[in-house]
């Protein structure tokens, strides 16, 4: 077992960075500190080997506003445009100091303490003394060959949990998003020590270090199904405070409050639904066609309304039915059932001509009630989990909608070009597409 003495921060302005020391593989103390001046003397008085630190170590020098290759100039740093070109997202690092966030001020004001006393900014890997930049979400993204999950929600969180401790890592309690971050950087951090970490970025500006020493050319969002690791316990979070009062399973922020926010109001909601499944009945009409059918949904859930409240409702495919029928007659999505053209091989034309012809935020707020993002996601997760496309057509023309949204904003990245893996999955969607098209307009009688 590694002898280094690693101390990692999660930097915060709002609230009290925590800061997390690690002994070989595992965790020696915890500390939140409320200022830049007692996360720095609690650092230096336990003097560790590397100190890593969950924000920018520098403004953008503006090393790309010029470039002399042809690509789009780019006022942020180099380390960041070499993430986002691999999908990986993060907060812009401007030029100037007094136009940065509040928790990016806590970060530099930390290094300048820090370099005060001695910790350097380092150009190589395996040096005693430094203080490195690092950035968990990468670190996760580089460790996992993919995107994580949420970090809000439980899976996200077990997610890290079960990666770190599938790395080696050893602590008690602390499952918390941010203490999650820290134990991210602290093993980074390990990493640099024992040569087994790469940097991003040019030395002249900053350095962004990973505990890998071969990254991906683009990482995708995590599949679905996190398996916990034996070594990750199966109530983790439960070992720092009481779940939410409400019954859904997550962890409110204070240790002492009840209800997650909002929550409060779901338990009211509960109770709702158990008084409406013993009160109510459903009514079953028959239809003898699917014009009539969808004039009779059309009209039901129009007499119904304002009195149903479908929110109320337990998750089952006819409250799913329902929600998208009021939907549709109150709002309309009229550009959904649009038939794909066969004829579009390139992959620029389909993004632009069958992707941007459908709304996919309209439909995702609507029809979903949830984010553009998060319908493409679970389109790609089933694909990942069975190899193959089963989510809907009307998810699937989401998920090419917002491939298009990403496209658009990759490109107003100097350098960015499109990768042989990007052009594939665009053919292989849209031929999903056109299958699920045949299948649920085509094939009915």
């Amino acid at each position: 077992m590694s002898d280094f003495r690693v101390a990692a921060v999660d930097i915060a302005a709002a609230r009290p960075s925590t800061v997390v020391l690690l002994e070989g593989l595992r965790v020696g103390e915890w500390f939140e500190a409320g200022s830049v001046a007692q996360a720095s003397e609690w650092l230096l008085a336990r003097k560790p080997d590397v100190i890593a630190i969950d924000a920018a170590c520098s403004v953008s020098h503006g090393l790309l506003t010029r470039p002399k290759d042809g690509t789009k100039p780019y006022a942020g740093r180099v380390c960041d445009l070499d993430l986002m070109k691999r999908s990986i997202p993060l907060y812009h690092v401007p030029q100037d100091r007094a136009e940065v966030r509040s928790w990016m001020e806590v970060g530099y004001q930390l290094y300048d303490a820090l370099r005060a006393r001695g910790y350097t900014l380092p150009e190589l890997p395996s040096v005693p003394g430094s203080a490195i930049e690092i950035y968990p979400y990468a670190s996760f993204a580089a460790l996992l060959g993919r995107r994580p999950l949420k970090k809000s929600t439980r899976e996200g969180l077990a997610q890290r949990a079960a990666l770190l401790r599938d790395q080696g890592l050893e602590w008690e309690g602390h499952f918390d998003h941010d203490s999650l971050d820290a134990l991210a950087g602290a093993l980074t951090g390990l990493r640099y020590l024992e040569g087994r970490a790469m940097a991003v970025g040019d030395p002249r500006e900053a350095l962004l270090w990973l505990p890998v020493t071969e990254l991906k050319q683009s990482y995708y969002s995590a599949p679905t199904g996190v398996v916990i690791s034996q070594k990750s316990p199966p109530a983790a979070a439960s070992a720092v405070r009481a779940a939410c009062a409400c019954g859904c399973g997550g962890y409110p922020k204070g240790r002492n409050s009840r209800f997650l926010p909002g929550h409060d109001a779901k338990l009211l909601s509960q109770q709702l639904r158990q008084w409406m499944q013993k009160q109510l009945s459903v009514a079953v009409h028959g239809s003898d066609s699917d014009e009539h059918r969808a004039e009779l949904e059309k009209h039901i859930v129009e007499v119904l309304l304002p009195a149903l409240s479908v929110e109320h409702m337990p998750p089952s495919q006819l409250r799913g039915r329902l929600l998208e029928l009021r939907a549709l007659v109150i709002h309309g999505i009229d550009d959904l059932w649009v038939a794909p053209d066969p004829s579009l091989s390139d992959w620029r034309k389909i993004l632009v001509e069958y992707g941007l012809a459908f709304d996919g935020y309209r439909y995702a707020k609507l029809m979903r009630r949830r984010e553009c993002v998060e319908v493409a996601d679970e389109v790609w997760r089933r694909f990942e989990a069975e190899r193959r496309f089963t989510s809907s057509f009307a998810d699937l023309r989401c998920s090419l909608f917002w491939m298009q949204r990403w496209v658009h904003n990759a490109e107003q990245s100097p350098g960015w070009e499109p990768s042989p893996e990007l052009k594939d999955r665009v053919h292989r969607l849209y031929a999903a597409i056109q299958e699920a098209w045949r299948r649920e307009r085509l094939s009915q009688p």
